[in-house]
């Protein structure tokens, strides 16, 4: 899983590095930054805010292969 640490795209070297690992990995998938995450005290908490439900159905439903 790669999670984005600011609202801008990663840096070339950590985008290549997500590309090179990516053949020997199972699966790669990305969460977007959540600003909401840095505001809050548990998963609880930040699951009640819209974004991160989205985020975090999107994560569940790659990580079934779905």
């Amino acid at each position: 899983m790669v999670a984005a640490d600011a609202p801008t795209r990663s840096v070339a070297d950590a985008r290549y590095l997500v590309r090179a690992l990516e053949a020997r990995l199972a699966g790669i998938a990305g969460v977007p930054y959540l600003p909401t995450s840095w505001a809050v005290k548990g998963p609880d908490e930040a699951l009640q805010h819209s974004d991160v439900q989205t985020a975090a159905d999107k994560l569940r439903r790659t990580m079934e292969g779905c």
